[in-house]
């Protein structure tokens, strides 16, 4: 049994109880331990003889303990914490730096009493801070694990969980009528509407009166958040009784009421509720078990970095037109400073300029050479391949593109702090080495300090984007084969193999002597994996990203989207394009991919970006949101409209069957005749009417008009003496006409 840093020893008292003291330090041969308890608020190191503490160990007199950490710290790095923790790691690093000359000088000085005393109040002298304050941030470091993070306030452990008030004043960001009228909109969510939100939703939702959350919500807003008024409506029959609802303003939004719902409810209890325990076991209950270092040499590691170039160029295709300054992106070797990959792109430093020099750096360079028209061989610029990691500026891939680069190809991505563009000074430098090749040559050159007055730098551009990228590419390859490193830390080997500190000799040794090849992949595959990823879902409708729907052979073939009810969403990954027009499907895995296109009924966006696409539905949203509050009186009145109409109908025929007494079979038992019957009344007087001017007069009932027999005693046959009613024919109603033509000419 060994005693180290950090470890908790459990000692029993005499009362009962236990006390925990972590090990401050440990001196085997000087037989020393010291020790803190970890819990006391006024604690000091605690001096032991190192084998009294093993007998008491070994003696069960105390022990040691594994899974106990009464002070959990926090593992992530401070960029992950988030923007709340900012003040956390302000008042961290102050206190860290008031005790670190201590810890890192003083250490075990600090473990005897009269000694700790004497630096303490040198520190608080020297740096004008209470002695008291210096002890807690000491005895939080020893007590907490003698780490920084040891020294973090403990702000989450403050206040407790009380109520909010309302002060009057709307809580979160204002919204876009706030902001341009000046006029609050929208009020605090009280105790009072929680209440109403739950009720609403067990009458309404639960009990299934309302089939969702909108609906549910009209029905609240209805019996719950109305002035207490009516106004009056003609409606079907007569004036309509109708609530007139608060304004926007004196009632919470749907939006709040929605945030209540999400966060108050109990999936489970809600589906067993409405569908049953069956559907809970079938398909919703959970399914637990299932059947489941710098470079050492070339392309160990690669820089990345972008920056403007200093030119201007003209358009290709109108040459008397200026486009501005380029962006030059550069990836380059660490260990031999050979430039692997460029890119010169009209695209601010993105993914997307990222993503041309990742590609270019992992390609073969005579083929892209051969395609700018300038010839080189293999040994000029003798890679392709993948690199092991890749450095870049805390920009283009630092977040998820950078995903496309970890996981299907195993490279390892780190990001220079910021501000720190020293710590990829090899590529930074090489911008400087690029643009001396060019800058005193090349008309359109930014010139800073003009000599010769009446010119204008910007009128003297004459290169165009594929020219500048042919000259890059001549200086590349000038530097990467005559460059002399000055200063480049040849090692033994190297200066017995006579080494040139060349990069493109740098390259070859290590190719030959250290690291071997480059792992290499398939260029499709790589520009696939290079694109920007993101999620979609199978509808019906089609292939469901970014509010466009897409469709591919593969789906049709395979069914993807037939209207088959019970079916789950699937969601597939995808990649895209620049250009909405096309997706790609990664399957299997990634091994494979499939190219969408866009459905018939979505071509309308084709040729468009997406940044035009997201403009184009936010448009939409914001234009339903407008038309909301002047839907939602009319629906009230609705609403009221429909319910009178069930009530007068329902009271019409309850009037109607009280006072022809008939039993259950007698209703049932002639439904084609009665039917048939009010068919042959509306065929001669027209469709039934509340306006009754335009009929013949009649004094039959309803009643009467259902079941009697003399109008249709022609088109209705008897029933057989098995209880057969035959159809009405169309000759008997062409004859029963030609019988009453007949009998009108007779009485003339």
């Amino acid at each position: 049994m060994r005693l180290s840093l950090n470890t908790i020893i459990k000692w029993e008292t005499d009362e009962g109880k236990s006390r925990f003291e972590r090990v401050l330090h440990v001196d085997a041969p000087s037989s020393e331990v010291w020790t803190i308890d970890v819990h006391y608020e006024r604690a000091v190191p605690v001096f032991y003889r190192y084998e009294e503490l093993q007998n008491s160990i070994l003696s069960n007199r105390a022990q040691i303990t594994l899974n106990y950490e009464p002070y959990p710290l926090i593992t992530l790095p401070d960029e992950q914490l988030g923007e709340g923790f900012a003040e956390y790691i302000k008042r961290r690093d102050s206190a860290w730096e008031l005790i670190r000359p201590l810890i890192k000088m003083q250490a075990h000085n600090l473990f005897n009493r009269k000694e700790r005393r004497r630096l303490i109040v040198e520190l608080a002298k020297r740096t004008s801070r209470s002695e008291n304050t210096i002890y807690l941030n000491l005895r939080r470091y020893w007590q907490r694990g003698c780490v920084k993070n040891a020294l973090l306030p403990d702000w989450h452990k403050c206040g407790s969980a009380k109520q909010r008030k309302d002060h009057g004043k709307k809580r979160g960001r204002p919204s876009a009528e706030t902001l341009q009228t000046g006029r609050q909109t929208g009020r605090n969510v009280t105790s009072r509407d929680r209440e109403i939100f739950r009720e609403g939703v067990e009458k309404f939702f639960k009990s299934g009166m309302a089939k969702d959350l909108p609906s549910t919500w009209g029905m609240i807003k209805e019996q719950f958040y109305s002035t207490g008024e009516y106004t009056l409506k003609s409606g079907l029959e007569g004036d309509d009784i109708v609530p007139i609802l608060l304004p926007p303003d004196e009632r919470p939004s749907f939006e709040q009421f929605r945030y209540y719902y999400y966060q108050e409810r109990n999936p489970s209890e809600e589906i067993i509720a409405l569908e049953g325990q069956d559907e809970y076991d079938r398909n919703i209950r959970p399914v637990l078990n299932n059947s489941t270092e710098m470079a050492f040499g070339p392309g160990a590691v690669y820089q990345i970095d972008a920056t403007v170039g200093d030119i201007y160029l003209v358009n290709d295709f109108n040459r008397e037109y200026l486009i501005g300054r380029p962006v030059i992106y550069i990836v380059i070797d660490t260990f031999s400073r050979l430039i692997v990959g460029f890119a010169v792109t009209l695209e601010g430093p993105s993914w997307v300029g990222a993503k041309m020099a990742l590609e270019n750096a992992f390609k073969n360079k005579v083929e892209f050479c051969r395609g700018l028209g300038i010839n080189i061989t293999e040994d000029e610029w003798p890679v392709q391949g993948i690199c092991e990691s890749l450095l870049g500026d805390n920009g283009e891939i630092k977040g998820y593109n950078a995903n496309s680069l970890v996981d299907p190809f195993g490279i390892r991505v780190s990001n220079a702090a910021v501000g720190r563009p020293d710590w990829k000074a090899i590529v930074e430098r090489n911008f400087l080495t690029i643009k001396g090749e060019y800058v005193d040559f090349t008309p359109g050159v930014i010139r800073p300090r003009r000599h010769i007055r009446g010119q204008y730098y910007k009128l003297e551009a004459r290169l165009s984007l594929l020219g500048f990228r042919r000259l890059t590419a001549l200086c590349i390859n000038k530097y990467n084969n005559t460059h002399y490193l000055k200063g480049y830390p040849l090692d033994l080997h190297m200066i017995r193999s006579k080494v040139k500190p060349i990069p493109i000799h740098l390259w070859r040794y290590g190719m030959d002597h250290i690291t071997g090849c480059l792992r290499t992949i398939n260029d499709e595959n790589l520009r696939m994996n290079l694109l920007p990823s993101g999620k979609a879902s199978v509808r019906s409708e089609g292939i469901y990203h970014g509010g466009l729907y897409y469709t591919c052979e593969r789906a049709i073939r395979e069914g993807w989207f037939d209207r088959i009810q019970g079916r789950r969403t699937r969601h597939l990954e995808i990649v895209t394009e620049p250009i909405v027009d096309k997706v790609h499907i990664r399957l299997d895995h990634g091994r494979l991919f499939e190219t969408c296109q866009l459905t018939p009924a979505y071509k309308r966006f084709a040729g468009k970006d997406w940044y035009e696409v997201r403009e184009y539905f936010a448009w939409l949203r914001q234009q339903e949101r407008e038309v909301i509050p002047d839907t939602q009186q009319p629906n009230a009145e609705f609403h009221a409209q429909m319910k009178r109409l069930i009530s007068s109908e329902t009271k019409a025929t309850e009037e109607a069957l009280k006072a022809a007494n008939l039993s259950k079979s007698a209703r049932s038992k002639n439904i084609r005749g009665s039917r048939n019957q009010l068919k042959s009344h509306e065929r001669k007087h027209g469709p039934l009417s509340l306006n009754i001017d335009n009929t013949e007069p009649s004094t039959m009932s309803t009643l009467d008009i259902l079941h009697t027999t003399e109008p249709a005693k022609q088109l209705v046959r008897p029933p057989s003496a098995e209880g057969y009613v035959p159809p009405a024919q169309p000759t008997d109603e062409i004859r029963a006409a030609r019988e009453r033509a007949k009998r009108k000419n007779e009485q003339r």
